[in-house]
């Protein structure tokens, strides 16, 4: 049984009329956006212009690869000659030497820098006092703004020839041994210097993805019986596995890139017959210089 006021209502809404969508925003057009956003428009194009300039237009440069490129004519009026500068590389046994050493200091590369970073960034986070973290941090981040001919130059006063090491090695009895000029030594030298350099720069990610973290995990942990290692294995690691994975890509393509330049430089001290970077678009002209040459495993 109904109540008058209860039948009002069933009434009332009853009569009620479904409520109509609202329309969607119109979108404004192109040049009316442009307008609107010209601005922050402008605030990009410096960087815009930059890549512009140094990153796409000297694609163009790559015709050289399938020329006999000769810089004093230019590209309009060297030689043609198509694969031929490739296959020279190909059929060159110092560029499949060049191919096993960029490889093998990747591996020592990925295997001995890739986890000094994340390391690092772990004792930084595990410092309780903020004035001593931020000390280290500055100290640590330095060596990245150092160029990389100082820091030869110091491993070089430190376990050179004449340097510091060897100098304490013939003071007790031991023979001298120069690291420097050892070409089976030269891919952990390099990866040392990586590590020395860079290390400090690469915590910021992982030191970012730390305090990302959210604290109440630490604390269920702790009060589930887990100790430090186990948060450490449980809660950190699995919380920072996108910024590794990240940096281990970054950190194979840098290995890769450092040994084309480093190694050419440091071949230079081997003298001017010795140091050559084959390029596709300088093949041509290294394999007419190849005859006779001198061989060094390491000497690119």
């Amino acid at each position: 049984m109904t109540t008058p006021l209860q039948a009002v209502g069933t009434g009332t809404a009853s009569r009620a009329k479904p409520e109509t969508p609202l329309a969607a925003p119109r979108r404004l057009p192109l040049w009316k956006r442009l307008w609107r956003d010209r601005v922050m428009l402008m605030l990009t194009l410096p960087g815009l212009v930059y890549f512009l300039v140094f990153h796409y237009v000297p694609l163009f440069g790559y015709v050289a690869a399938f020329q006999d490129y000769q810089p004093y004519i230019g590209f309009l009026d060297s030689q043609w000659v198509g694969l031929q500068n490739f296959a020279t590389m190909l059929g060159d046994p110092r560029f499949w030497d060049a191919v096993g050493n960029t490889l093998r200091i990747t591996l020592t590369q990925l295997v001995l820098f890739f986890p000094a970073p994340i390391a690092l960034a772990l004792l930084l986070n595990s410092v309780i006092s903020e004035k001593v973290r931020r000390f280290v941090q500055s100290v640590v981040y330095l060596p990245h703004f150092i160029g990389w001919v100082i820091i030869v130059s110091v491993f070089q006063q430190v376990i050179g020839g004449a340097g510091v090491l060897p100098g304490f090695l013939e003071s007790i009895g031991l023979p001298r041994y120069d690291m420097m000029t050892d070409p089976d030594a030269f891919p952990l030298l390099v990866t040392l210097q990586v590590i020395w350099k860079d290390c400090g720069w690469g915590t910021i990610i992982f030191l970012a993805a730390l305090l990302s973290i959210n604290p109440e995990l630490y604390e269920a942990a702790a009060m589930d019986g887990a100790g430090r290692w186990r948060r450490l294995w449980h809660v950190t690691l699995p919380a920072s596995h996108r910024s590794s994975s990240c940096c281990s890509s970054s950190t194979s393509a840098a290995s890769c890139r450092s040994g084309s330049s480093r190694s050419c430089s440091s071949a230079t001290r081997w003298g001017p017959s010795r140091a050559r970077c084959s390029t596709p678009s300088s093949t041509s002209t290294a394999s007419r210089t190849a005859s006779g040459a001198p061989r060094r495993r390491w000497a690119w």
